[in-house]
């Protein structure tokens, strides 16, 4: 069996943070918003692409 080659670092914010705004403004948006129809989402994406990161933001 070879080793995993990923190391990941679960709930370990990044050192900088970008190119997200757009995202993390329509899930504000999507919240905040009374009777909105996306205040159900999925957040979905490949290992170590920035799922919990972005939700941490």
């Amino acid at each position: 069996m070879s080793p995993n080659p990923f190391s990941p670092s679960f709930a370990t914010p990044p050192s900088s943070f970008f190119g997200r705004s757009s995202y993390i403004e329509r899930y504000e948006r999507a919240v905040d918003t009374p009777n909105s129809a996306y205040r159900f989402f999925f957040l979905t994406g490949t290992r170590g692409s920035g799922k919990t990161s972005l939700l941490h933001q």
